[in-house]
C-alpha cells in the first residue's frame, strides 16, 4: 500500500510490500506515479520491502545529496525503522556510493544490514 508519511516534518512516499525480513529501498523517483507497479518485479524476491521515495522532500537524488543532507536522510530512515518497529533491516539505495552507505552504517549501526 502506498502512502505519504511525514518523517521529521518531511514528506516521503512509502510503499510497504510483503512480510518477514525487511529491506528498505531508498530512491528518488519524481516521475513515478505508482511505486508498487514500478518496483514490484524488481524487489519481489525479498520477503518484505519498504520503498521510500525521497522526491517529495529533496530536490536532488540521493547520490547528489550533500553530507549534511545525507545526515538528515539517515535520521528520517532511522525514524521510519522505529515507526515500523524494525529490529533489523537491510538497506538498498539506488545508485549509491560508498560514502552514502557509510553514512547509513554510522547512523544506524546496531540494526542495519547493508546490501547494494
Amino acid at each position: 500500500m502506498e502512502r505519504t508519511i511525514y518523517l521529521n516534518d518531511r514528506p516521503y512516499r512509502i510503499c510497504d510490500i510483503g512480510e518477514g525480513e525487511c529491506s528498505i529501498v531508498v530512491f528518488y523517483s519524481d516521475r513515478t506515479s505508482d511505486l508498487y507497479e514500478r518496483y514490484k518485479r524488481q524487489y519481489s524476491a525479498s520477503s518484505r520491502v519498504i520503498l521510500v521515495d525521497t522526491s517529495e522532500s529533496w530536490d536532488v537524488p540521493v547520490e547528489s545529496m550533500t553530507l549534511s543532507e545525507l545526515d538528515v536522510l539517515v535520521e528520517d530512515i532511522h525514524l521510519l525503522a522505529d515507526i515500523y518497529w524494525l529490529d533489523q533491516f537491510s538497506i538498498v539505495i539506488e545508485r549509491a556510493t560508498n560514502n552514502i552507505y557509510e553514512k547509513f552504517k554510522s547512523g544506524i549501526p546496531e540494526r542495519l544490514k547493508l546490501l547494494g
